[in-house]
């Protein structure tokens, strides 16, 4: 019965978290190099690496703390992170592409 609040409080603390760590990120990218549109895989990269490892910490403990022990956890957590980290990582060509023209025919 804990994994669905779980999941939904997480979800609600770690999409907050992420948004405000992007713009963390854009404010530093934007001071350093003086172009807002500028380094937008590493906003995106950085703040939902961040903000993946904050959901797969806070999502295992609220989901299974106390039911597993420590080792058990840290080892949910460690693999938890590994997927969220390739896909993340797969979705950045595409997610940062330019979209394509439109031809005028």
């Amino acid at each position: 019965p804990r994994i669905m609040p779980a999941g939904l409080i997480v979800y609600a603390i770690v999409q907050k978290f992420d948004v405000w760590m992007y713009h963390v990120w854009w404010k530093m990218t934007e001071n350093r190099c003086g172009d807002s549109k500028r380094f937008l895989w590493f906003r995106n990269n950085a703040s939902t690496l961040l903000s993946q490892f904050l959901n797969a910490v806070l999502f295992t403990i609220g989901a299974f703390g106390g039911v597993y022990d420590i080792k058990t956890l840290i080892q949910i957590i460690t693999v938890s992170y590994l997927i969220f980290i390739v896909t993340s990582l797969a979705d950045t060509p595409i997610g940062t592409m330019k979209p394509l023209p439109l031809s005028s025919d």
